[in-house]
């Protein structure tokens, strides 16, 4: 941890940014203010709080997860009384349905995504979501949010999106699962080319992560 950063609070977005807490993920540390690096440290931050860090940190980060908070940012074994939920509530799905990035920023702070993320996704035209998931697997550095891409793409998008899938392959195993990758291709590329890719990745694994 250290001090002195000249941004805002990652947590309120109107303090500024006076502590680097790196004790989750020393390669994405959290920026925050006073007020909110403790809430986060007593697990008590308000609801749109954790909205705010789950969508830049990923939600399975220890700080956020879902044995600290419910999948709507409520606390549940806060280390103090949570001052002001109510007044923070983070967005909900039916306020998020109808905008591609509204509902990009929603889908990333999911714990896991369920059919009725998936719905949302297909109700809007299938070249927009093309569209906006080339441009977000490109500007995301993190692996959590990549697999969130191929994961869309093979529950809404199918062989429309073959071209994020083989763009994805490239950052295997440095930057990509191989599970999030396996799925995505037998739901997005040609049979062949897909157990073509998975087998030689398989192949190449040591034995221990095969079994």
């Amino acid at each position: 941890m250290q001090n002195a950063i000249t941004t805002c609070c990652e947590a309120c977005l109107t303090a500024p940014a006076t502590i680097m807490d790196s004790s989750d993920d020393e390669s994405q540390p959290y920026k925050l203010c006073v007020p909110c690096h403790h809430r986060l440290t007593q697990l008590a931050l308000r609801p749109l709080e954790w909205f705010r860090l789950a969508l830049r940190h990923c939600p399975h980060k220890f700080l956020l997860h879902d044995d600290f908070y419910h999948d709507d940012g409520t606390a549940d074994q806060p280390r103090e009384p949570v001052q002001g939920s109510d007044k923070l509530p983070a967005p909900t799905l039916a306020e998020s349905c109808s905008s591609i990035p509204d509902l990009w920023s929603y889908t990333l702070t999911r714990y896991t995504l369920k059919e009725q993320v998936f719905e949302a996704w297909r109700n809007h035209p299938q070249a927009d979501v093309l569209a906006h998931l080339v441009k977000a697997y490109e500007s995301r550095e993190d692996t959590f949010a990549k697999a969130i891409v191929l994961e869309i793409s093979a529950h809404c998008l199918k062989r429309l999106a073959g071209e994020i899938v083989r763009r994805a392959w490239e950052d295997y195993p440095d930057k990509m699962y191989f599970g999030a990758l396996a799925k995505a291709s037998l739901a997005c590329l040609p049979d062949e080319e897909a157990f073509d890719r998975c087998l030689a990745a398989f192949d190449a694994m040591p034995l221990k992560d095969q079994r």
